[in-house]
């Protein structure tokens, strides 16, 4: 017994000593990846001492001086305390590698270091002069609150670092952050809808003292600025590093957010994607969304939470709502613990004025009303202007005419008025601008000059007043043209199949790389075949508009087949190709380099040795290839092609070195055509070389780079 307590002391001052040492001499540690795998098991050894320690104080408060006199009790005790001594002391340790290896905010982080550093000497000290502390009861009273400190603080700056700042109170004061934001027709989409989002579910991993992949989701000016993977956003869908890491499998360690973290309901995985989808724009007003657009019924509802706290009417029973649904109409809650009431119609031949009355029932509640393409008449009209508490409201092309409209000046809630469609007079029109609470009018259609309009902007310059569109001075740019062609792969001529949908359209297109122009590029005809290895850039033109972007377009052509394939170095374990069938399979990678159908290198060159029972004469090699800068996926450095008629009689038949970027860009599929004399050969080695250092504008600058590669194309 007495050799295992000395054993236990000298391992503990030990580990004491290691702790004090790599504390002190921290800026010079280079930690090895198989000591990094004991700096992540901080988070789940720490959980130990958090208790025991707790335990320690607790007990030594309460109930030590009872048992001082029990020798087995005491020996209990301070085995009990050499355990706790020494998780917390090793629990520090492993804390310091984790420190060298994650990306946190300095000042948080050094904190929790020193805190944690402290709690472990705190208790070794307490093991030291344990007899001292037992003689003094005020002593040891100030030994054990400075322990409970010690611990309560690293604790709480551990837990900012790891889950950001608040993260206790985080669910109080998301809710009031909520309530009190003010959300309003004006709002970009991005703050009303995604970060509201990202604060609930993200912001705990990437805020600024915890910015894991090196990204900060605080606010747009930071997320616009991406991770250390370059942006979130991309010009389309299939760009979106954030929809990627979204819809990844829960098990992926690139899941976001990952595996036991809270994850996104399926509402708001809906308001990312469709975010992302139109653009992804963070300028972009919620008064631009049309109200049919999937978009704004998400944000709708953040603009009910947003209101809920003004509204000072009582909430109705959940029977009264249902007994208004019909065939026609539909009633509900504007938001969930709302007391404010929505209704929308939407069947013309049902409609009749009647059908307004009975919405007596919830004449105080009804906030927002939808009669979109509804005949109404003045009867209507008038019992419309009967609710007092109306904040929305569309009569768009209901029939109205002339005065009709003057009854709804009577509205003194109404913020937000949609009128298009209908022949009201401009005097009749004077009286709704008076309302005091109206922010946004649409007089679509409406017979109203522009000169008048005009006027009324000027007159009340607080309401945003929309009178449509007129393009009478505005240049539209055309939609790339539509490749309509489902091949890629060329076993066989096949007709080159685009096509326009606006009438009139001119199509050009190159092959030589070059971007068409409307002058001296070919002018598509339906009469283009498709026979070999091409390239195809093509650009709508019309006269009065602006060109598209260009729609680019690869084919690959298939001639030769090896009947055997070596690979002499083998691809990453993560993008194998266990079978060595890959590259000759016609199967085309997408975008997304996780879709299965890329081969990949990384730390060693490709090398295949491809093998033919007959000679075969090869004049040109394809390979075709992902390009995701921001993942580090990068064109070769270069290509070497060694063949031959014996297999230990090769000769360099060619070096290639593709062009390198020079910037960010999204993800492309990229096609390296390389052409050679025709060179008869039985044994073909092929020799990818990846980027051994990343240039110093990548945010990976030095490290090394990806190549993938899906398809090889012999000819």
């Amino acid at each position: 017994m007495q050799l295992n307590k000395n054993l236990i002391h000298n391992t503990l001052f030990f580990a004491n000593c290691f702790l004090v040492f790599i504390l002190a001499f921290e800026s010079k540690l280079n930690i090895p990846p198989y000591i990094q795998i004991l700096g992540r098991m901080h988070p789940v050894v720490l959980h130990f001492p958090i208790v025991l320690i707790i335990g320690l104080i607790v007990w030594n408060l309460f109930f030590n001086n009872k048992y001082a006199h029990s020798e087995i009790v005491q020996k209990v005790v301070l085995n009990y305390t050499l355990i706790t001594a020494f998780l917390t002391t090793l629990t520090a340790i492993f804390g310091i590698f984790l420190s060298k290896e994650a990306v946190y905010e300095a000042d948080g982080l050094e904190r929790h270091q020193w805190l944690g550093f402290s709690t472990a000497i705190w208790i070794y000290l307490g093991i030291v002069f344990q007899n001292h502390l037992n003689r003094n009861q005020l002593i040891k009273l100030n030994y054990n609150l400075f322990l409970g400190i010690y611990i309560l603080l690293a604790a709480h700056y551990g837990g900012e670092i790891t889950h950001g700042k608040d993260y206790i109170l985080a669910p109080i004061l998301s809710k009031n952050s909520v309530e009190n934001k003010s959300i309003t027709p004006e709002s970009t989409i991005y703050e009303a809808v995604i970060q509201p989002i990202f604060d609930e579910k993200c912001v705990g991993c990437h805020n600024e003292k915890k910015a894991k992949g090196e990204l900060v989701l605080i606010n747009s000016s930071t997320a616009k600025k991406g991770g250390k993977n370059g942006q979130l956003w991309g010009k389309i869908e299939e760009e979106s590093l954030l929809l990627k890491c979204l819809g990844l499998p829960m098990e992926d360690k690139k899941h976001m957010p990952p595996l036991g973290k809270p994850q996104l309901e399926k509402t708001e995985l809906n308001a990312i994607e469709l975010w992302v989808k139109s653009g992804g724009d963070f300028n972009q007003k919620i008064s631009s969304l049309t109200d049919e657009n999937p978009l704004k019924k998400l944000i709708d509802k953040q603009l009910a939470k947003s209101q809920n706290t003004s509204y000072t009417f009582a909430a109705l029973p959940e029977k009264t709502i249902e007994k208004l649904n019909n065939n026609y109409r539909i009633v509900y809650k504007l938001a969930e613990n709302s007391p404010a009431v929505v209704v929308e119609y939407y069947n013309t031949s049902q409609f009749n004025s009647a059908s307004l009355q009975e919405l007596s029932a919830v004449k105080e509640q009804l906030v927002s009303l939808n009669l979109n393409k509804i005949k109404l008449d003045k009867t209507a009209i008038q019992t419309i202007a009967d609710f007092p508490n109306l904040t929305y409201l569309n009569v768009a092309f209901t029939g109205l005419e002339g005065d009709d409209i003057t009854a709804l000046s009577q509205l003194k809630s109404l913020n937000h008025l949609v009128l298009s469609g209908n022949k009201i007079s401009p005097a009749a029109l004077q009286s709704i601008l008076h309302l005091p609470k109206l922010e946004k009018l649409y007089l679509w259609n409406t017979g109203i000059s522009a000169a008048e309009i005009n006027q009324f902007k000027l007159n009340f310059s607080k309401i945003q007043i929309e009178n449509g569109y007129n393009g009478d001075t505005t240049v539209l740019k055309l939609t790339p043209p539509i490749l309509e062609n489902e091949e890629q792969i060329i076993l066989k001529p096949f007709p080159l199949n685009l096509k326009h949908y606006v009438n009139g359209v001119e199509i050009r297109y190159t092959t030589d790389g070059t971007e068409p122009d409307s002058v001296h590029s070919k002018l598509y005809n339906n009469d283009v075949t498709i026979t070999q290895n091409t390239n195809i850039k093509s650009k709508a033109f019309k006269k009065g508009w602006l060109p598209s972007d260009v729609l680019i377009s690869n084919f690959y052509a298939v001639k030769f087949k090896p009947d055997t394939i070596i690979h002499i170095q083998k691809p990453d374990v993560q993008y194998d190709d266990k079978y060595a069938k890959a590259f000759f399979n016609l199967k085309k990678g997408e975008k997304n380099f996780r879709s299965g159908n890329w081969v990949a290198y990384r730390f060693n060159p490709m090398e295949s040795m491809l093998i033919f029972n007959q000679p075969i004469p090869l004049s040109s090699l394809a390979i075709s290839h992902l390009v995701d800068i921001g993942s580090y996926i990068m064109p070769p450095q270069s290509i070497e092609l060694w063949g031959g008629m014996e297999q230990n009689k090769l000769k360099k038949i060619k070096t290639f070195s593709p062009k390198q970027p020079s910037a960010i860009a999204p993800p492309y599929l990229d096609i390296l055509d390389i052409k050679m004399a025709t060179t008869n050969v039985r044994f073909l080695k092929v020799k990818v070389n990846t980027v051994t250092k990343l240039p110093a504008w990548h945010l990976g600058k030095g490290d090394k780079g990806w190549v993938f590669i899906d398809e090889i194309f012999l000819n």
